[in-house]
């Protein structure tokens, strides 16, 4: 799985929620806490989502010709160390496990506050204990109000207030919600706007409690007075981690204090309809954004397409190789993790393409088309029938003839096919391509496609490459390895001639 397109997903939810609520600036907390309750829905719902929804591949322009690439193996073209890979999916999944441990051992302390506590007055719902400093929530199903010990000494209106505000968080789900919120921002911890939203995400929920108990008629002044109160029992006492959701933090008093005495807040609680309306725009941006695939290549004069098996599944890292004796073209792509694949740029013309994959049998076809300024899209599918073959350094092979552009002179050296009585040559020395140290360092791989003309010494008398998107130092090393190459000499009829035979050099970083 590609991390940088899911981060790309997430952002996309992200931005929009913000923007969002920038929108809403002016509407109630409840409002805009209902906006982060969706996009915190939407990015717990993406994974699942991207596999169940319909897939749409945007094309995109490119900048520079596809890049071949092609399993090879380096070690057996020189003693350059193994490639190096940052473990980039696996320190995100232990920062996942991380966070979810987290997760859990605060939930676990809430629970084992909850079970030493003891039953305030006569509602089961309300507890007391010396565990926890400021009154707090806990629970997710069945949530319980737990309060400090110190709430027994509490005046009748103080207690009130608490209440009110504990049972504000009970009806909106808030512990649930929260429990959701800190369990997606465990998911996407790599990504710095989760948490800023998730920090957004609290305060407007504490302020739309704040809100809902001020609406049931307690003057702002005297609720102001009794956060004040609170806080300053936690600054003088023992520092204390409780877990829950704690009704106040001494870092968040400022701004409640001016959310509750600003006469001009907007304290409505959202209505069903806005409720209907963020849910409906929840899924209206969760099911394209979880469709959108890894934009396709806009090829100009190019090939690009899918590869199949027969009952409609992708198959991954299938290899293409596309061709044209007309064109002498030869390039050589991988099929993407969901099956995709490119090659561009390509001259106008009729090309052959061959497409082997592990497990099926291999797939020729004939008569493709290439027309100036359009991508030619193509279906391939396969068949359960072979394992293709993974490719290494052929330096020998059935030659073949050379085409000449102007007659060569009489007693010139004849470049003909291997057949008849034509004695097929063999390689006496092989210099095996030393991997580049940079293409190593960037991480490049790639497979050189090369047209050698041995002479009737079996020395390489002409050398030419026949891909031309491969990297070109991956071409040099390539080339300056199969100069050395030597063979016996063809005969033809007992006597020596000059035959043209195709190498293809692998190059791939070892796994």
């Amino acid at each position: 799985m590609e991390l940088v397109p899911w981060l790309a997903k997430s952002t996309l939810l992200l931005a929009l929620a913000f923007a969002a609520v920038v929108v809403l600036r002016k509407g109630s907390a409840d409002l805009r806490h209902l906006v982060w309750r969706g996009v915190f829905a939407a990015l717990l719902l993406l994974p699942l989502t991207v596999r169940l929804a319909p897939e749409w591949t945007p094309a995109a322009e490119v900048d520079a010709p596809v890049r071949t690439v092609i399993t090879v193996f380096a070690g057996e073209f020189g003693e350059a160390p193994a490639e190096r890979r940052w473990p980039v999916v696996e320190i995100w999944a232990a920062g996942v496990a991380l966070l979810m441990l987290r997760e859990a051992g605060r939930w676990g302390r809430g629970a084992w506050i909850v079970r030493r506590s003891r039953q305030f007055a006569d509602d089961p719902g309300i507890r007391c204990s010396e565990h926890v400093a400021m009154p707090a929530v806990y629970g997710l199903l069945w949530p319980v109000i737990v309060l400090p010990a110190s709430a027994r000494e509490w005046t009748r209106e103080r207690l009130e207030v608490v209440l009110a505000h504990e049972r504000m968080h009970i009806e909106r789900a808030d512990p649930l919600w929260f429990c959701a919120a800190r369990l997606a921002a465990a998911v996407w911890w790599v990504h710095p706007l989760v948490w800023f939203a998730l920090a957004r995400m609290i305060r407007e929920a504490e302020q739309a409690c704040d809100d809902g108990v001020l609406a049931r008629g307690t003057p702002p002044a005297d609720y102001a007075s009794h956060l004040v109160g609170m806080v300053r029992t936690i600054s003088t006492g023992p520092v204390r981690y409780q877990g829950g959701l704690p009704m106040i933090r001494a870092s968040e008093l400022e701004r409640r204090l001016r959310a509750l005495l600003n006469p001009f807040s907007n304290r409505r609680p959202a209505s069903r309809a806005s409720l209907a309306l963020i849910t409906l725009a929840t899924l209206a941006v969760l099911l394209p954004v979880a469709a959108i695939r890894t934009p396709a290549a806009a090829l100009e004069n190019g090939i690009r397409g899918v590869v199949e098996d027969a009952t409609g599944a992708r198959v991954p890292g299938g290899r293409v190789t596309v061709s044209s004796d007309a064109l002498g073209v030869r390039e050589i792509v991988l099929c993407n993790e969901v099956g995709e694949f490119a090659v561009a740029p390509l001259a106008e013309g009729e090309y052959v393409v061959n497409v082997a994959a592990k497990g099926f049998a291999r797939m020729s076809l004939a008569g493709i088309q290439v027309k100036g300024g359009e991508a030619t899209p193509i279906r391939v599918v396969l068949n359960v029938g072979g394992v293709s073959e993974q490719l290494t350094v052929r330096g020998e092979g059935t030659p073949r003839p050379m085409p000449s552009a102007t007659p060569r002179p009489e007693g010139a050296p004849k470049r003909i096919a291997v057949g008849g009585s034509v004695q097929a040559t063999r390689m006496e020395k092989m210099v095996r391509p030393a991997y580049p140290p940079e293409c190593k360092a960037a991480g490049i791989q790639g497979t050189v496609v090369l047209r050698a003309v041995i002479g009737k010494d079996g020395a390489i008398v002409n050398l030419e490459r026949v891909n031309k998107l491969v990297d070109a130092r991956l071409a040099d090393a390539a080339m300056e390895a199969v100069k050395q190459w030597r063979y016996t000499p063809t005969l033809l009829n007992g006597q020596p001639v000059e035959v043209m035979t195709d190498v293809e050099v692998n190059f791939t970083l070892a796994p």
